[in-house]
């Protein structure tokens, strides 16, 4: 099931809640905005599994840093 659309709520700890091809909306994981960046369109397309492997990326090399 992919993605067809995303939005962050809220400013410091920022949930990304996405909708899915079937119309289910879900919240997909949680981070900081002062640690991790990502854009809304960086999801659409994604399925469940390669929105986690992307967040699980950009907070290896964020801690890495």
């Amino acid at each position: 099931m992919k993605i067809v659309s995303a939005e962050f709520v809220g400013q410091e700890a920022v949930v990304v809640r996405v909708m899915f091809e079937n119309g289910v909306a879900e919240d997909l994981f949680e981070f900081y905005s002062d640690e991790l960046t990502f854009e809304t369109c960086e999801f659409v397309g994604l399925s469940k599994l390669q929105a986690f492997k992307l967040y699980h990326e950009r907070d290896v090399a964020y801690l890495r840093s």
